[in-house]
């Protein structure tokens, strides 16, 4: 199936509320689609199809294999239809959607997709809190406010503060949600996914709602001269990645957005590396990362 991206409601996405807000009426819309998909693969086979071919073909809409799970019970279609429409992590910023000092957020990190096991292990579609609800608390990024509170040892909590602190020289406040007064945290997925994160989907995600994606880092960039947004992944994901989102590389370092390929902070790698990767320093070869991307201005494609 050919993706084609989504377009974007532009005057209705000046703030990120209003962009939330019409991705997750997309990813509504993706139900109906997903039923006629269901629908061909079902004449298609003949019988009732294989769970790989089914698992293909949520991949093939951007939603994680995992997902599957909602689809077994004899109480699917309501099941499925409230998961599918509420399995949104609202992300980017601080919560109740207070804005950055500045203007807006000089440095940006952009992972793949929150961890939801949990949720998506349970098979119990109240795992999921009702959309509407989340975005009227403005609940966003809920996990990184409990970063103090946990005391995390290890993964993302634990090596990413101290990296970004290194790079940029500063201390990062312990209160809850600190880490969020200096840098952005977002995902490309924001359906989430589980422990080990679905790449195939994700990608076909970018590829679908690239739109959305480069819109939420350009508000998340606001009035910044320059932002840097530090991709998480490996060096074949970052390429796949700029591909799907429609982005060339300008090679002009005084473009306003440079995207840089780093480690992913839960895999071995200390955070002192992590910070020479985001330095672009040239050291260990086996850690040697894609080139940076630079681009001027996001295009609607």
């Amino acid at each position: 199936m050919e993706i084609e991206a989504k377009l974007l409601k532009e005057e209705k996405c000046q703030n990120l509320q209003g962009l939330f807000t019409c991705w997750q009426e997309e990813h509504k819309s993706d139900i109906d689609r997903l039923r006629i998909g269901i629908k061909e693969l079902n004449e298609k086979e003949k019988c009732c199809f294989s769970s790989n071919n089914f698992k293909n073909l949520l991949e093939s809409y951007g939603i994680p294999a995992g997902f599957s799970n909602f689809f077994r019970e004899n109480d699917r279609e309501e099941k499925c239809k409230y998961v599918l429409e509420n399995a949104f992590n609202l992300d980017g910023g601080k919560r109740k959607f207070e804005p950055p000092v500045g203007g807006g957020y000089e440095y940006i990190f952009l992972f793949k997709e929150a961890n939801d096991s949990e949720k998506i292990n349970s098979n119990d579609k109240n795992k999921y809190p009702v959309f509407e609800n989340e975005l009227k608390k403005g609940n966003v990024n809920p996990w990184i406010y409990d970063w103090p509170e946990k005391k995390f040892r290890s993964g993302i909590p634990c090596k990413l503060p101290k990296a970004f602190e290194k790079y940029c020289e500063i201390t990062i406040s312990e209160k809850p949600g600190g880490f969020l007064d200096h840098a952005g945290y977002m995902n490309i997925n924001k359906r989430g996914g589980e422990s080990r994160a679905d790449e195939k989907a994700i990608l076909n995600y970018a590829k679908y709602y690239r739109n959305y994606i480069l819109k939420e880092i350009e508000l998340l960039g606001g009035s910044q001269e320059n932002v840097n947004i530090f991709v998480c992944g490996s060096k074949d994901y970052f390429r796949k990645l700029m591909k799907n989102l429609g982005l060339d590389n300008e090679k002009d370092d005084k473009a306003k957005y440079c995207f840089i390929n780093i480690t992913h902070p839960s895999a071995r790698i200390s955070y002192e590396n992590l910070v020479k990767q985001m330095r672009l320093e040239q050291f260990n070869p086996k850690l040697k990362k894609e080139e940076p991307v630079y681009v001027s201005k996001f295009e609607c494609k």
